[in-house]
């Protein structure tokens, strides 16, 4: 019966902490983050495209974004 109340302190002081300001702040933090990086890798990938169609670039060159 000890190890059981140990195991449910345990799992009581997580939920605290996985709820907590400062962890909810990170995580809207991270998603912000990754969403930005995946519009900016979608932006390149139509910039490259259109300098593609109007003969700006090579196929085998690439940009520094």
């Amino acid at each position: 019966m000890q190890y059981c109340a140990v195991y449910i302190n345990q799992g009581l002081n997580a939920h605290r902490e996985a709820f907590s300001p400062a962890i909810i702040i990170e995580e809207l933090l991270l998603q912000r983050f990754l969403h930005t990086l995946a519009f900016c890798e979608l932006l390149h990938q139509r910039t490259y495209k259109i300098s593609l169609r109007y003969g700006k670039l090579k196929p085998c060159q690439k940009t520094d974004f």
